[in-house]
């Protein structure tokens, strides 16, 4: 996936994305972000426009999305996932 909107995420901001499906997995839309349809600009400018007039709400999906990364996309997060997995594979 990618990390940009990972790293805006975890910086406590709302992302304004296309509905490409990688980014689609990484952003939860009206929750952490506001998607557009791809090479829509018209659709873009409408997303910006209404994070930008609403104060209250950039900090609200601000706060989702650095609180949703924080959670699930640590080093510490991936670890304990990752010898969750490991365990569950051992053979005893």
């Amino acid at each position: 996936p990618p990390l940009k909107p990972v790293e805006a995420l975890a910086s406590a901001r709302p992302v304004v994305f296309s509905d490409l499906p990688a980014l689609q997995e990484t952003i939860r839309e009206n929750t952490e972000g506001l998607s557009f349809k791809a090479g829509d600009q018209d659709r873009l400018a409408v997303a910006i426009a209404s994070l930008a007039e609403n104060p209250m709400r950039r900090q609200q999906m601000g706060q989702a999305g650095r609180e949703r990364i924080m959670a699930e996309r640590t080093w510490a997060a991936t670890a304990v996932r990752t010898t969750a997995v490991y365990e569950r594979l051992k053979v005893s």
